[in-house]
């Protein structure tokens, strides 16, 4: 009966051994990955590439180059002008999105 259905001539090659045999071995590891990151995932608390990188730093040092041009820029007949220093918030708030607050 088993020889009918197949079975006989896959268990006696080789290559019904080998198919099987990776298989098995595919999915024992697709189920231990799937385990690992569920216990990863509860006791592991990942930390943000982002945090460990000066862009922070970078960002408030280019703010206060470009600010501090612009001051000077606007300073240069002697005094800046009200509508002079409200354009230049507005281009920092719209901009370079600067917290005015």
């Amino acid at each position: 009966m088993v020889g009918w259905l197949g079975f006989g001539a896959a268990a006696a090659t080789p290559l019904g051994w080998v198919v099987a045999a990776g298989l098995l071995s595919g999915g024992a590891y697709y189920g231990v990955i799937q385990q690992a990151r569920r216990y990863s995932g509860s006791r592991v608390e990942l930390i943000p590439k982002f945090i460990n990188t000066p862009l922070d730093l970078l960002g408030a040092s280019l703010l206060d180059l470009i600010g501090g041009l612009a001051l000077q820029l606007a300073r240069i007949d002697g005094s800046i002008s009200e509508p002079e220093l409200a354009k230049l918030r507005e281009h920092f708030i719209t901009e370079w999105r600067f917290d005015d607050g």
